[in-house]
């Protein structure tokens, strides 16, 4: 399988002023594109037929990446917990460590990417069960904000 640059779920000049269009540009189609296009390049006959997400699975101690408390690590330790156990370190024994830093950075860019969104088509409230379960919680949404704010 060859692995392709996920489109952005919005124009290059959505995120303007916060992230501008340029920027947009460099950081996706280049920066992200590039760990696909290495990713493509350099990708094992047995790992071909795998998700981004279980390359990174299985690719991660067989690299011998130590995790360490970056924010990309935290990502795909957190990611790892949805990955079935038994597709972790099912592949090769001898990876080189590029096929697992190329598609972690894929899968890290896309997640990040479709962390964010233009203004306009952020929701401006919860969902009306989300909203159910944090007045239960907190009494409120406002309340909700004030302990969120006061703990981030």
């Amino acid at each position: 399988m060859a692995y392709v640059l996920p489109p952005l779920p919005y124009s290059q000049d959505a995120l303007a002023p916060h992230i501008s269009a340029e920027t947009l540009d460099f950081h996706y189609g280049k920066h992200h594109a590039g760990y696909v296009t290495k990713l493509n390049s350099i990708i094992t006959p047995e790992l071909k037929a795998h998700s981004i997400e279980e390359i990174v699975a299985k690719t991660y101690i067989a690299a011998k990446v130590i995790a360490t408390d970056s924010d990309l690590s935290r990502t795909l330790l957190g990611f790892l917990r949805f990955v079935p156990p038994h597709h972790h370190n099912q592949g090769p024994t001898n990876v080189p460590a590029g096929i697992y830093n190329s598609a972690a950075q894929t899968f890290n860019h896309t997640f990040y990417w479709n962390s964010l969104a233009p203004v306009a088509s952020r929701q401006a409230a919860p969902s009306e069960k989300l909203h159910a379960l944090i007045n239960k919680s907190f009494g409120s949404f406002d309340a909700f904000k004030t302990k969120f704010s006061d703990i981030a």
